[in-house]
């Protein structure tokens, strides 16, 4: 069902298949390759993939994911982490 929402043609359905994957990713700590191929369709910054990059394992995701995170995270860690 999550791969079939984020398939829509209607941006409603297409952002109600991102949150239900975000809620996979948090119940279940996976996703199936389908739904990760039809995510990188959507426009990045998402709820799923801030939730994907927080609850599966990191060796599980694509590397697509990966450039759309590290840089924030990689600034957190240098500077707002070595502030206090």
């Amino acid at each position: 069902r999550v791969a079939q929402a984020l398939r829509a043609t209607d941006p409603t359905q297409q952002h109600q298949g991102t949150v239900a994957l975000a809620h996979v990713a948090r119940l279940h700590h996976t996703v199936d390759p389908e739904c990760l191929a039809l995510l990188r369709t959507q426009p990045p910054g998402n709820e799923a993939d801030d939730d994907l990059w927080d609850f599966v394992p990191r060796r599980n995701l694509p590397w697509w994911l990966w450039r759309h995170q590290l840089p924030g995270h990689a600034t957190w860690y240098l500077l707002e982490r070595w502030r206090h």
